[in-house]
């Protein structure tokens, strides 16, 4: 359901109209803006699944302008009638379809959509099921006609009014969401090593099933450290940046890293503030603020494919570098309190939990 929410309504008509009713081999489409032809498609009903392919219409566009331009909503024609397939039926089918009551089997229908108007002719197999079995003897062939053409009208716009319905009530879910998130800003507000850890999740949504690594630059993981704004801006920011950095870099070599610049990320960024329970002076508060730089210094030496040892996260922490002698220190003089800190949020520090050894020991003490 989601995915055909981001389909046009063209290519919603022609996926769906091919399952409404039996025996139908393929839709023609054609997309009038303003009344002007923009867009044809054809969808044909293969033995495993539809193939849905563009329709070269530039030649055909006067003809096809005057099938449109009609007074009428829906119309039965034959093949023949048509100078879309008048070429590919032999002699013997021509006679044979001029003689059968049937052989009018190509329903043309005018259906309008929210700004553009949509021509469709849906080809019908003159000997399927849906022109026989179920015709009943006491309708004549003109009353059968109409009956399908209405009917399938109707499933139509069904379709359509149904889809738009959906579409509007996602974008006035989607404003609730984000006037929600905007509003409660300042109580959701993350450290920067949990912006950096949701940027890294957003990336893996964003790139989705490309097996391309992507990482930040060292500079970009600095400009993320200070952002400020809202966690629905941030993943827009970040799908630019990561189609910018594509475009930039090249898609063709999937084993070259893909890193993501700090040019690339508009941030609106502000200085931090901090949250009135991080500020309290808990006996853990300094604990928490060291492991979140330990973090971010993992972030950039992982950026810069180093191994995650005292030098280098010293290295690379800030506001300044510390020497692997002075981490250790910490670490051996705070381990009871690291290792409780580590235990009652399990989803944080990610990193230096899994990567830095002197951390993994007091974790397994």
């Amino acid at each position: 359901m989601i995915s055909s929410l981001t389909k046009d309504n063209l290519d919603l008509v022609l996926e769906q109209g091919l399952g409404i009713v039996p025996d139908i081999e393929k839709i023609l489409g054609f997309r009038f803006v303003d009344g002007e032809i923009v867009d044809g498609k054809v969808i044909e009903n293969s033995s495993q699944n539809p193939l849905m392919s563009s329709s070269d219409y530039h030649q055909a566009k006067g003809t096809i302008r005057k099938f449109f331009n009609r007074s009428k909503n829906h119309h039965w024609y034959t093949k023949e009638d048509l100078p879309f397939d008048a070429d590919n039926m032999t002699t013997i089918n021509r006679q044979m379809e001029i003689e059968d009551p049937l052989a009018d089997s190509v329903l043309m229908q005018r259906i309008s959509a929210p700004g553009e108007e949509l021509l469709i002719f849906v080809y019908f197999r003159p000997r399927g099921v849906y022109f026989g079995q179920y015709k009943s003897d006491v309708v004549n062939d003109s009353q059968y006609k109409h009956i399908i053409a209405i009917s399938y009208t109707n499933a139509l716009n069904a379709v359509l009014k149904a889809h738009f319905d959906i579409k509007e009530e996602m974008k006035k879910l989607s404003g609730s969401i984000k006037a929600y998130f905007d509003t409660q800003k300042d109580s959701l507000k993350l450290s920067a090593s949990n912006i950096l850890e949701l940027s890294y999740f957003y990336l893996s949504q964003i790139k989705g099933n490309n097996e391309r690594e992507v990482c930040f630059s060292p500079e970009a993981i600095q400009k993320l450290s200070g952002y400020d704004g809202s966690l629905l801006e941030l993943k827009q920011i970040l799908e630019s940046a990561y189609m910018a950095s594509e475009i930039v870099q090249g898609t063709f070599n999937l084993n070259e890293k893909l890193i993501i610049d700090a040019a690339f990320l508009n941030l609106k960024t502000a200085p931090r503030v901090v949250n009135q329970i991080e500020a309290t002076s808990d006996r853990n508060s300094n604990i928490r603020a060291f492991l979140n730089r330990l973090e971010n210094a993992g972030q950039v030496t992982k950026s810069k494919d180093l191994k995650i040892t005292g030098k280098h996260l010293g290295e690379n922490i800030q506001p300044k570098s510390i020497s692997a002698a002075a981490i250790s220190d910490f670490l051996h003089k705070n381990k009871d309190r690291l290792k409780d800190e580590l235990n009652s949020q399990p989803h944080r520090w990610n990193i230096i939990r899994k990567e830095f050894n002197p951390l993994i020991k007091i974790v397994a003490s």
